[in-house]
């Protein structure tokens, strides 16, 4: 099976495009539905990527930020916002700063009730039950699901005119066939660190997730974190971050390791 092949079955979709990095595929994917006629885009105040924005505005696209529980959708804004907004595209991280799991089916409902066209960046959850929606994007490259370390996926059900990268076939094909094992081990090393970190404020963490994201208070707080992320050797990046949270925190990266390792 090639690998375009397994990336069909992956997102359900017909039609598969390789582009030199997830930002294209963003880019492709919002080029598309302004195509479709869609001329406002929504988009979460938090946990998404930092070229949502960037392409939107170039594209000339009507923008809506709503507010959310540190990154995951609140279905009642959602609704609210397709329901005073006609032909609108809503671009999400279905996993919302790699730390929670976006409500996947009540999306969709929603946005089907609405016409809305959803593009789910499925960056950390592509091979997930979250790797679902009218059009899916990913990134290839280093710390994703798919760690190729180059490249980004475009997939939608209609056929369009595309000028494809060529990406490294076999070590692509091992990726994919590597992900159930990937998925696993950044899984339960995420589970460790939040059974571990238990007493601190950790954001959604009845979630899976593939980054752990611990709120603090004060400096002590935050330096016992900290503390903790170096002794067992875990890379970690302090929000406020609008890519992570808009909080005060310590995102601890645990999609950077390696099950290889």
């Amino acid at each position: 099976m090639s690998s375009k092949e397994k990336i069909k079955q992956l997102a359900k979709k017909k039609f598969i495009y390789f582009l030199s990095k997830g930002d294209e595929a963003i880019k492709e994917a919002l080029k598309f539905a302004k195509s479709k006629g869609k001329d406002t885009l929504v988009l979460a105040d938090q946990g998404g990527w930092m070229s949502y924005k960037k392409f939107g505005k170039r594209l000339g696209f009507s923008m809506i930020e709503m507010e959310t529980d540190f990154g995951v959708v609140e279905l009642d804004l959602l609704g609210f916002a397709l329901s005073q907004n006609k032909n609108t595209v809503l671009l999400l991280n279905s996993f919302a700063g790699y730390h929670a799991e976006q409500p996947v089916d009540d999306i969709i409902a929603l946005c089907k009730k609405y016409n809305c066209l959803f593009i789910n960046d499925a960056s950390g959850t592509i091979g997930t039950d979250l790797c679902r929606g009218d059009i899916i994007v990913a990134s290839l490259g280093e710390w994703k699901a798919i760690d190729l370390g180059e490249g980004g996926v475009l997939a939608l059900n209609e056929e369009i005119k595309l000028e494809e990268a060529k990406l490294d076939e076999e070590k692509l094909l091992e990726k994919l066939n590597n992900l159930p094992k990937r998925f696993k081990f950044l899984f339960d090393r995420c589970e460790k660190i939040k059974q571990d970190l238990n007493g601190f404020d950790i954001l959604h963490k009845d979630s899976r997730n593939i980054v752990v994201i611990v709120r603090f208070r004060n400096e002590d707080e935050k330096n016992k974190i900290l503390k903790y992320c170096e002794e067992n050797k875990l890379e970690n990046t302090l929000c406020p971050r609008e890519i992570r949270v808009k909080a005060n925190a310590v995102s601890i990266e645990v999609k950077r390791l390696s099950e290889l390792l």
